[in-house]
């Protein structure tokens, strides 16, 4: 069976296929000296970054104490910068409808064979990060182990 990292190499190899995509993140990143935004966050002088982060795991029991199949829900966030006057918003819509379909019908996801749902917006929002006003998304992403 493969593993929590296997599967985020998976859905980070899937989101590095995606054109238009910036900065990708296998866990949740956080800087402490502002002199390290960029390079942490900023790709082709916008903010777009994409954090994939643990997933809640659901065990599905078989009998008494056999596990028969496990579930991992992914959440993948995005942030990426406001520019009212450039309709940001439209570019990051388009980013974020290519991501969805890159991961329609996808059933390999770490190199193991996984039943993958489609991949869900939860949200869709404008906020501040980190004192830069950006459209932010919450991705959804249930991946679930195929019984062998």
């Amino acid at each position: 069976m493969g593993t929590i990292v296997d599967i985020k190499t998976g859905i980070y190899d899937l989101l590095f296929a995606v054109t238009g995509i910036g900065n990708i993140y296998k866990r949740y990143r956080a800087i402490r000296d502002p002199k390290n935004f960029d390079s942490v966050f900023v790709s082709d002088s916008i903010v777009n970054v994409w954090m994939i982060t643990n997933p809640v795991i659901i065990n599905t029991p078989e009998g008494m104490g056999g596990i028969v199949g496990r579930q991992w829900n992914f959440q993948i966030e995005g942030w990426y910068s406001f520019d009212d006057s450039g309709d940001s918003e439209a570019a990051f819509d388009t980013l974020v409808e290519a991501i969805q379909d890159k991961f329609e019908g996808e059933h390999n996801i770490g190199g193991v064979t996984y039943q993958s749902e489609c991949l869900q917006v939860e949200s869709k929002m404008v906020e501040e990060f980190n004192g830069v006003d950006c459209h932010h998304a919450i991705l959804l992403l249930a991946v679930s182990k195929l019984p062998v």
